[in-house]
Parts: structure tokens; sequence; C-alpha cells
């Protein structure tokens, strides 16, 4: 009878140490799961911009850590749509989604540094190259943008004050350039559900 308890506390002991095993065994996959889905979309992230490098050549493309860097008093634009920019924007940024508005601001300031953003960087090249071939030379596109700004953990602001919320352009794209940790508005608006680059630009 004593060797049949004692049996029954050993084995309850193995339980729970097993258990332990498991639950700590689940833990470290979590975190290695973490762990590679934030790597996975910085490198998804990465190669976008080296495909704008070179489907926009004439472009000059600037990154976050030079645009912070350099001291020449850059107007930032974010060519997004209002509704992006409402969620959340870059702080000091100005919106324009227009080109005719776009051509116009970059004429009433031809001797300033504009540097231009939208989610990813598509658009901002676009609008790059737009203003560029109308004889613009100081513009520059923000590699990687807002969703590059963010998955580095810099400031973002709204109306309302600091945010860490980001629109998300859609749920593709969000799913595949934003880390898992930022916060993304619901309204996936921008169709793309085949999962390819979106070309419905705002400008």
């Amino acid at each position: 009878m004593q060797k049949k308890i004692t049996d029954r506390l050993v084995n309850r002991k193995c339980r729970k140490k097993n258990y332990w095993r498991l639950a700590i065994l689940l833990l470290l996959a979590l975190a290695t799961s973490i762990a590679w889905v934030t790597n996975n979309t910085s490198n998804q992230l990465t190669r976008l911009v080296l495909e704008l490098r070179k489907d926009f050549p004439e472009v000059n493309h600037l990154s976050i850590e030079d645009f912070l860097a350099t001291d020449d008093g850059a107007i930032l634009v974010d060519v997004r749509t209002a509704e992006e920019f409402q969620i959340s924007r870059i702080p000091g940024a100005i919106h324009i989604d227009d080109r005719n508005k776009l051509l116009a601001f970059a004429t009433e300031h031809a001797n300033e540094s504009i540097v231009l953003y939208c989610s990813v960087g598509l658009r901002s090249s676009e609008a790059a190259r737009f203003l560029r071939n109308h004889g613009f030379e100081k513009v520059a596109n923000l590699e990687g943008s807002i969703f590059k700004w963010i998955n580095e953990e810099r400031p973002l602001v709204n109306d309302q004050g600091p945010t860490k919320i980001v629109h998300p352009y859609n749920s593709y794209w969000g799913w595949r350039y934003l880390s898992p940790g930022v916060q993304k508005n619901d309204d996936t608006s921008h169709s793309d559900g085949n999962g390819k680059k979106a070309t419905e630009m705002s400008l």
C-alpha cells in the first residue's frame, strides 16, 4: 500500500515536471516564431527597398538614417491618402496627395529640399519621379517610408498627439511589411487581394 502511494506521488511529480518542460518548450517555440516573423518582415521590406531603387533609378532614394542626419531644413511630404494621413504620420510632415498641388508646392519651394514618403516608398518614388520629370532635382524618396519608420519604433503623431497606430494600406501589405508588434488600423480599404504590389496611387 505504501509503495502504491509512493509511486503515485512520484508519477505526479514526473507529470508536473513534464508539464513545466512542455510549457518552457512552447514558450521558446513562440519566441523563436516571433523573432523569425520579425526578421522576415524586415527582410521583405529591405528587398522591396532594393527593388524600388532598381525600378526608379532616376530618383534620389534617402535612407531614414541619412534623412535624420541631414540638417538642410528638408520639407517632409506625406503623399498617402488623407485617410492614411489622419491615422498617423511622421512628425513634421505635411500632406499632399494631388499631382497638381504637389507640382505647385514644389514650384513654390524650388530652392528647398523635399523628401517624400508613403507606406513603403512606392507611391513616393512615383511622386519623386514625377517632380524630377518636371525639372525638380532637390527631391528624394524616403526609403521604407512610414512602415520602416514605425518598424524601427520611431514616433508617429496624429491630430490628437503621439500615436503608435499606422494605416496598413491593405491587409496584405500590413502583414508582409509591418512588424508583428505594430498596431494597425483596421481599415484596409485599398484592396489588392492577389498579393501583388499595388499600383493605384493617390498621385
